[in-house]
């Protein structure tokens, strides 16, 4: 379920997906069930302190996270705007999410 998922990670098994070598940078195969994608763009909307929209660097139709207008924003952390992640639409599935080390525990 949901709840029981945890933050450890196994180790990836079998090649990377092949993407494309232009930017904006999409994945070309291995892209996930649809469940799979629903699952994922559900929890990463869900996450707090932020709100989403249409990205700004993204390919057309790419969802984004946006640091909510009250916190500040790490300026390492951020594509553009506000902007620090945004997850790709279900044909192409990847997300990408920048992270500062100093903004983790």
């Amino acid at each position: 379920t949901e709840r029981d998922m945890t933050l450890s990670l196994p180790t990836r098994q079998g090649e990377p997906p092949k993407t494309s070598d232009q930017i904006p940078h999409q994945q070309l195969d291995q892209t996930p069930r649809t469940e799979v994608f629903e699952l994922m763009k559900r929890r990463f909307l869900a996450l707090p302190n932020t709100h989403n929209g249409q990205s700004v660097i993204s390919v057309p139709g790419a969802v984004a996270l946006f640091v909510d207008d009250h916190l500040p924003c790490n300026p390492r952390a951020c594509f553009g705007s506000r902007e620090f992640a945004h997850i790709h639409p279900p044909d192409d599935g990847s997300f990408h999410m920048i992270l500062d080390e100093d903004d983790g525990p």
